[in-house]
C-alpha cells in the first residue's frame, strides 16, 4: 500500500508536526492527488464535478466515508471558499465550521 495510503497517527490528543504546514497548503498531501485519476490511492471516485470530486475512503481509520475535495486550489476548510465556490462545491458554512477553523490557525 502506497505511504499516502497509511495515516501517520499523532500522539492522542495532539496535531501532527505538520499539521499547521498542510492546512496552509505547503507539501498538502491533498493537493498532491492527481485529479484526473479514478482511483487516488486511498479512495475511489464517486463523482467528478466542476470544481470538487467526491471520493469513497477506502483506507485508514474511517474506510466507506465519503469526502469531498474542491480542485480549484489548496482550501483546508469550507468557509475558506468564496461566495462564489460554495454553491457549485456543495460546501456551506456554518458556526462550527468557523470556530474549528479559528481554533486550529493558531
Amino acid at each position: 500500500m502506497p505511504d499516502h495510503a497509511r495515516p501517520h497517527l499523532a500522539p492522542s490528543g495532539a496535531w501532527p508536526e505538520n499539521f499547521t504546514r498542510h492546512r496552509r497548503g505547503t507539501n498538502c498531501p491533498m493537493c498532491a492527488n492527481d485529479f484526473a485519476a479514478d482511483d487516488i490511492g486511498w479512495g475511489l471516485l464517486v463523482r467528478r464535478g466542476e470544481v470538487s470530486n467526491s471520493y469513497l475512503w477506502r483506507s485508514g481509520q474511517v474506510r466507506g466515508y465519503a469526502v469531498v475535495i474542491y480542485t480549484g486550489r489548496h482550501v483546508a476548510e469550507p468557509t475558506e471558499l468564496d461566495e462564489g465556490g460554495r454553491p457549485r462545491s456543495g460546501a456551506t458554512s456554518s458556526p462550527w465550521a468557523a470556530a474549528w477553523r479559528r481554533s486550529t490557525s493558531r
